[in-house]
């Protein structure tokens, strides 16, 4: 039916880049300001440090336009378009199929996908 899966080093090593690109990223944005571009400070009732949101100077102003930018928007759009091309494959995996699928239903929600390995459903192979 299907072969079985071996594991890929490989995999391991692209799985540890990821990790290691979003540390770096992370530390590329939170470290500027412990050298002078913008300043970290006390929020709230004072317990935690944040970046200093009230400042009004260029320098803070354009650290925080920055974070917006590249650590909110950037990663947005990022998940956006990994989301969209996943559907596009979902799209294309459930073309491949006969258009029959196989059909899961709960409670609220009804899925149609057709996602088939040699013949059999999913489901069929999983049970």
């Amino acid at each position: 039916m299907v072969a079985p899966t071996e594991a890929d080093s490989s995999n391991y090593r692209k799985i540890s880049l990821g990790i290691t690109l979003s540390w770096v990223y992370s530390l590329i944005w939170t470290v500027p300001p412990l050298f002078g571009w913008s300043n970290y400070g006390p929020e709230g009732p004072g317990t935690t440090c944040s970046v200093n949101w009230t400042a009004k100077t260029a320098n803070n102003i354009s650290y925080i336009i920055c974070l917006f930018v590249f650590c909110l928007i950037v990663p947005f759009l990022v998940i956006v378009f990994c989301y969209g091309k996943l559907l596009c494959a979902i799209r294309q995996v459930r073309q491949y199929g006969d258009g029959q699928g196989f059909h899961l239903t709960c409670n609220r929600c009804s899925f149609n996908t057709g996602c088939r390995v040699k013949g059999q459903t999913w489901w069929e192979f999983q049970h």
